[in-house]
C-alpha cells in the first residue's frame, strides 16, 4: 500500500501535491492532539469531605491482681478453743457488698474451721451485692458452691464454720499445740530419706537386671564363638583328611609303574 501511495505522490502535480499536504494538515493536527489529551495523566480525585477516623486509644493495661493475704487467725489462750463469734465479721459496712468471702484456714481444728470476712465491693443499684456476688448467689443459693452467703446472716448449713449444721454434725477438735518446727524437720527428713532408699533400691534393681541381660548376651556371644570354633575345626580337619587322600592317591600310581 505504502508502495502505490508514493508512486502516486511521484506523478502528482504541483496542485495535487498541495491539495494532499493541506488533507494530512487538516487530520493529522486533530488526531495529533487527541493522542496527547489519551496520554495526559487523570487528574488527582478530589479530596474526601468525610474526616479520617481517629486513632483508636491504646488499651490500658490490666493491673495485676495484688497476692492473697490471709487474715491472722483467732488466738488460743492457755489453749482453749476460739469462740465461734471470733470467726465472724465484727463490723459490717453496708454501703458496700455485704457477700461472705472466705479468707484463711484454721488448720489446728481438725477438720479445719473456716473465717470469714465481708466482699466489700461496689453493691449493685437496688441490691446489697456487688455483680460478682449476685451472680454466685444466683447460681449456688440452694446448693453447696461458690456462694457462701452474707456476712450479715448466719453461716450457710454446710459451711465448715464454727455453729453450724456441719460442725455440729461433724464435731470438729481444737488443738492449740501444733506440731514443733523440730518435729516437722525430722518428719520431712524422714520423709526425703525414705524418698533416697525407694530411689536407691530402684537404681540398684535396674544395675542388676542390666547385668543380668550383659552377662546372658556374652553367654551367648560365647556359646556362639565356641559353636564356630567347633564347626571350622571340623571343616579344617575334613580338609586335612581330604588333602591325605588326596596325596595318598597321587603317590599309588607311581608305586604301580615302579613295578
Amino acid at each position: 500500500m505504502m508502495d502505490v501511495l508514493m508512486t502516486t505522490l511521484r506523478s502528482a502535480t504541483d496542485a495535487e501535491m498541495l491539495a494532499f499536504m493541506q488533507l494530512l494538515n487538516d487530520r493529522g493536527i486533530p488526531l495529533f492532539y487527541a493522542g496527547e489529551e489519551a496520554r495526559a495523566p487523570a487528574p488527582a480525585p478530589a479530596p474526601s469531605a468525610e474526616p479520617e477516623p481517629e486513632p483508636k486509644a491504646k488499651k490500658e493495661p490490666k493491673a495485676k491482681k495484688e497476692p492473697k493475704v490471709e487474715m491472722e487467725l483467732p488466738v488460743s489462750v492457755d489453749g482453749a478453743a476460739p469462740e465461734a463469734s471470733e470467726y465472724r465479721v465484727d463490723t459490717i459496712d453496708a454501703s458496700v457488698c455485704v457477700g461472705r468471702i472466705i479468707d484463711s484456714h484454721d488448720k489446728r481444728w481438725i477438720p479445719h474451721i473456716l473465717r470469714e470476712k465481708q466482699c466489700g465491693k461496689k453493691a449493685l443499684d437496688g441490691c446489697d451485692l456487688c455483680k460478682s456476688c449476685e451472680a454466685k448467689r444466683s447460681k449456688y443459693e440452694d446448693k453447696p458452691g461458690a456462694w457462701t452467703g452474707r456476712v450479715t446472716e448466719e453461716p450457710l448449713d454446710w459451711l465448715h464454720m464454727l455453729g453450724t449444721a456441719w460442725a455440729k454434725k461433724r464435731v470438729p477438735k481444737f488443738n492449740a499445740s501444733p506440731v514443733p518446727a523440730a518435729n516437722k524437720e525430722a518428719a520431712e527428713a524422714e520423709k526425703a530419706a525414705k524418698k533416697a532408699e525407694a530411689a536407691a533400691k530402684k537404681e540398684a534393681a535396674e544395675a542388676e537386671k542390666a547385668a543380668k541381660k550383659a552377662e546372658a548376651a556374652a553367654k551367648k556371644a560365647a556359646a556362639e564363638a565356641e559353636k564356630a570354633a567347633k564347626k571350622e575345626a571340623a571343616e579344617a580337619k575334613k580338609a586335612a583328611a581330604e588333602a591325605k587322600k588326596a596325596e595318598k592317591e597321587a603317590k599309588a600310581p607311581k608305586k604301580a609303574k615302579a613295578e
